[in-house]
């Protein structure tokens, strides 16, 4: 096949996987974890669900179905505020306009709940395997070396064990909007010109209704040094390039403009807040291991990776396979490769009687400036000042998005431009070997330095680091660059799948004699919200049925509810908070205690007359409750999870 059809395949091939996938309803959902018993979940297709995916089945997928079972509310009660869904990253779709820039919530708007998730699932995947494989055809790279740096771009394990939103979407609309400006340098007519501004626009704006602003700065960096550096270099085309770029700001800026002023108090809620408004992040916030330790993901995706040690008292707060996953990072390879290409000016192989191609450096130093700014940034002591823009809202363990990002990009960019047959076979193979070699050093080093709590590393992973570093360096030999990176690829998508379950419908959201309880009982009493006095798993049950729950999870505060209820707690209560509602008859008001991090326990009378006015008509309790203002209506019970049902009275 030539050129065309090769990519004209891959197009069909990724958009046909993704119908064919939400077709069969099927999504990587740990949803089986809700009731306590996943290996008796029969919707599990495959895998195992992964409890260290709470974010994902505790909070953002009930929040979704609910909001779907509301009717798409653009505010809905989430904890205990009414929460603008479209300024959050975590809230639920909604029938606003906005939606237009956020194609993962398409399913939910015409599929429904549970295909809706599928959507929601996959898309992030599909839309970076095709932004980075427009970037790498723009960059001109053939489609058969740009398919295979697409799926390590997107099969990362970081965006494996991330979600909400997904890193993959980042990346995806991130390289489709630099693709669209790089490609407008080829445009023929002027308004081929425009018509790819508006495309590059409409990528921008969902860019940004991500709303992470940490994965959104670093990707920003990297892909903004590369399109300069790119229009720089093809100055000639820079008219079109020029018009285009003003297009996409004519239709970005307008979009974010609009949510940001549509939503002025609940963005200044948040940005009141202590955690995440008031996050100021500091230099030298990264362990240097864990931004390197990619090739263990495949070991960590076993029953290994439940050893890391939970201690807080080592040091090690926070720590779970979110936090230690890294995207392909093996600086050695990555170096090996650079200096093959530098070598080629100074050690040029004898047979060749004519001067090679130069690469064009410009890009090249431009990623790689992007990179060091990222990867100083995440691992060195650096001056407060050099973080007082931008980098202050990036922490340490959130670079890994961009410096892998940027990883590959450097690898497309030597390779283009420059065969390893220009330079001298022997330098060139050594400096593989020592890039290989340091690469399996790094990785065995990186393993050792997690905080394993009682199995430590497999002896494979040794191996691993060197497969992956192999997998690089082959590139730079236009002998073995096609399978060579092929392996890779197909290594990081195995890597990846070992992740997530593939998972059937949405589960327990939908059969739970606790949601279906819940869904009737919304119906039956319209506008009635619910308290759950229990743990995140019972919230996420109720919700799903279609009520507003103001227990559990709240992205922003309520500060003038807050101030009378809590007014001595701001400290605990103004931040992002996980609340676990605890009984406390016959106390007015509540008091809150820290678990961890943002997890608190919150103890109140469930006849507050607060919770009166906020029509909380539905109580429902892992223990009985005996309180004078609430009705038994009910017991329901789903595997572990069991509650009693009262009504307000």
């Amino acid at each position: 096949m030539n050129d065309e059809q090769v990519t004209r395949t891959f197009v069909a091939a990724v958009g046909l996987l993704l119908v064919v996938l939400v077709g069969l309803d099927l999504n990587g959902s740990s949803l089986a974890e809700l009731n306590g018993a996943p290996s008796k979940d029969p919707g599990v297709v495959w895998g195992k669900p992964r409890s260290i995916r709470a974010d994902e089945y505790l909070v953002e997928t009930p929040i979704a179905v609910s909001s779907a079972r509301l009717g798409f509310p653009r505010n809905s009660y989430i904890g205990l505020t009414d929460t603008s869904q479209i300024a959050s990253a975590h809230g639920g779709p909604s029938w606003t306009w906005a939606e237009i820039f956020k194609p993962q919530d398409w399913g939910y708007l015409f599929l429904g709940p549970a295909r809706g998730l599928a959507v929601h699932w996959w898309m992030p995947f599909f839309v970076s395997l095709l932004g980075c494989f427009w970037l790498f055809r723009v960059l001109r790279l053939k489609p058969l070396v740009a398919v295979p740096l697409a799926a390590v771009s997107t099969f990362t394990p970081y965006a494996g064990w991330w979600s909400a939103p997904s890193p993959a979407i980042v990346v995806g609309f991130a390289t489709l909007t630099a693709a669209a400006l790089l490609q407008a340098r080829q445009s023929p007519t002027r308004w081929g010109a425009v018509l790819v501004g508006i495309g590059a626009g409409w990528c921008a704006a969902a860019f940004m209704f991500t709303l992470y602003p940490p994965w959104q700065i670093s990707v920003g960096l990297v892909l903004g040094a590369l399109v300069v550096a790119e229009l720089w270099e093809y100055r000639d085309s820079f008219k079109f390039s020029l018009l285009s770029t003003v297009v996409a700001l004519a239709v970005a800026v307008p979009a974010v403009f609009l949510w940001f002023s549509s939503n002025r108090q609940a963005i200044a809620a948040t940005l009141a807040t202590y955690y995440p408004g008031h996050r100021i992040s500091s230099s030298g916030e990264a362990t240097l291991a864990w931004l390197m330790d990619a090739p263990l993901n495949p070991l960590l995706a076993t029953s290994r990776g439940a050893t890391l040690s939970p201690d807080l008292a080592a040091g090690h707060a926070g720590v779970n396979l979110s936090e230690v996953s890294a995207s392909w990072l093996p600086l050695p390879a990555l170096i090996a490769v650079l200096l093959v290409a530098v070598a080629g000016k100074w050690f040029p192989t004898k047979a060749i009687h004519q001067p090679s191609i130069s690469p064009r450096w410009l890009p090249v130093c431009a990623v790689s400036a992007a990179f060091v700014v990222l990867f100083s940034w995440a691992t060195l002591p650096l001056p407060a000042w050099t973080g007082a823009v931008l980098l202050q809202h990036v922490p340490g363990g959130r670079v890994q998005v961009g410096t892998g990002l940027a990883m590959v990009i450097l690898i497309a960019l030597l390779i283009r431009d420059r065969e390893a047959k220009d330079v001298d076979r022997s330098v060139a193979w050594v400096l593989s070997v020592v890039g290989v070699l340091l690469t399996m050093a790094t990785t065995l080093w990186a393993a050792n330095s997690l905080p394993w709590n009682r199995e430590g590393v497999a002896p494979w992973a040794l191996l691993l680091g060197g497969l992956v570093a192999l997998g690089f360096v082959l590139s730079a030999f236009q002998k073995f660059r096609v399978i060579s990176l092929v392996g890779l690829a197909c290594f990081a998508f195995v890597s990846w799948s070992l992740i997530n379950p593939l998972y059937r419908g949405i589960g327990n959201l939908n059969r739970s004699p606790i949601t279906k309880f819940t869904e009737e009982f919304a119906h039956s009493h319209p506008g009635s919200r619910a308290i759950v006095f229990g743990y995140f798993n019972a919230v996420a049950l109720v919700r799903a049925g279609g009520i507003e729950t103001i227990s559990g999870v709240t992205f922003y505060p309520d500060a003038a509810r807050m101030n009378r209820l809590a007014p001595s707690q701001e400290r605990l209560w103004n931040n992002y908070v996980q609340f676990r509602w605890k009984s406390r008859p016959g106390n007015g008001g509540v008091s809150i205690q820290q678990v961890h991090g943002t997890v608190m326990d919150l103890y109140t009378d469930p006849c507050d007359a607060e919770w009166r006015t906020l029509r909380a008509n539905l109580v429902a309790s892992d223990e009985p409750l005996a309180c004078p203002c609430l009705q038994p209506v009910g017991l329901r019970q789903d595997g572990r999870v069991r509650l009693w049902f009262y009504q307000r009275v």
